[in-house]
């Protein structure tokens, strides 16, 4: 069985990609995060567009969270597809729903990537 050595070494990769809007339960990840004592065991990235939510964009400029936190904003499929291949998991959470399926999850299931889902 192959096993990604990328996806053993720490820290842990987290990453929320697509959408980014507030339904999408940041705010609660990073607050989880920075009341972690061990926070430096995890680093979270965030690929894609951040919506101009006002409490998104403060949690994510928390000073606590810089040494652990990378916003990429939009990249290519070749680039996403890299970041992924090296995640430990994605968290796609949609609460509430839109009523629609996730792009992102469509995305998420052919390499078998854990994901963490709403």
């Amino acid at each position: 069985m192959f096993v990604n050595q990328a996806r053993l070494a720490l820290p842990y990769r987290l990453i929320f990609f697509g959408h980014i809007d507030s339904n999408r339960r940041v705010e609660p990840v990073l607050q989880a995060l920075e009341e972690l004592p061990d926070k430096a065991l995890f680093h979270l990235d965030i690929s894609g567009s951040v919506y101009n939510d006002k409490e998104s964009r403060r949690q994510i400029e928390q000073p606590k969270l810089k040494s652990i936190l990378t916003v990429h904003g939009f990249e290519t499929d070749e680039i996403l597809d890299r970041a992924l291949s090296k995640v430990h998991l994605v968290i796609n959470l949609c609460y509430p729903t839109m009523g629609k399926a996730s792009l992102s999850q469509l995305r998420i299931w052919p390499p078998a990537l854990l994901s963490m889902v709403t």
